[in-house]
């Protein structure tokens, strides 16, 4: 994740930041920013690590919402996939990565604590 990315969004009018947890073990502390702007109506750029998601190199993807369960916990991000290709299923009209859904703990095991995050 690059100054260049971070560039592009403030020449854009948008404020934008860098996150990079200093210590990826955390997964509670990783991920609490990550709802906190989405809570806010705005997505988040993510980096995941290599074989996870469909992929076979670190990647990025952006976070776009979430689901919580009864008792308020994020059980689900919803994400866009920028490099697929492939319906999500048989029924699904959508082809490529729009809106793909990702359990919580296939998110944690992916996630690798870099994060950019856009607000106006």
């Amino acid at each position: 994740m690059s100054r260049k990315n971070i560039s592009y969004f403030e020449k854009e009018g948008l404020k934008s930041w860098r996150y990079k947890n200093p210590e990826t073990k955390d997964i509670n502390t990783d991920i609490t920013p990550l709802i906190e702007n989405l809570e806010k109506g705005f997505p988040v750029i993510v980096s995941i690590s290599k074989n996870i998601l469909e992929q076979k190199k670190f990647h990025l993807i952006l976070l776009v919402g979430f689901e919580k369960d009864e008792s308020g916990n994020v059980t689900h991000f919803y994400y866009h996939e920028p490099e697929a290709t492939i319906v999500s299923s048989e029924n699904d009209s959508k082809i490529g990565g729009a809106f793909r859904k990702c359990d919580i703990e296939t998110f944690k095991q992916s996630y690798r604590g870099r994060s950019i995050f856009v607000s106006k």
